[in-house]
């Protein structure tokens, strides 16, 4: 077991750079959801089923940014290459 854990790369921490991108990205869909919202609210005033569907898969982004947020620093987001030089070790 040390021969095969010793081919694998160093602990390479990718959480900073996934909660970046987690965050930019729900900040941007937050904004572009809400001004559809209130276009469709306030100004045309008829909320269609695709604005619900909008304002769904917007609760449920947040909720999937949220636990990126909450994991991103428990987590090293090793490379896939790691774990598949590793489970080729044991056949």
């Amino acid at each position: 077991m040390a021969e095969s854990m010793a081919n694998l790369p160093p602990d390479v921490n990718k959480g900073p750079m996934e909660l970046g991108i987690a965050i930019t990205l729900t900040v941007l869909a937050l904004i572009q959801v809400g001004l559809r919202l209130h276009t469709r609210i306030f100004v045309s005033r008829a909320m269609g089923w695709d604005d619900w569907l909008a304002a769904a898969s917007m609760v449920w982004a947040s909720i999937r940014s949220s636990l990126i947020v909450r994991t991103s620093s428990h987590s090293p987001s090793r490379p896939l290459e790691s774990y598949r030089s590793a489970l080729t070790a044991y056949p």
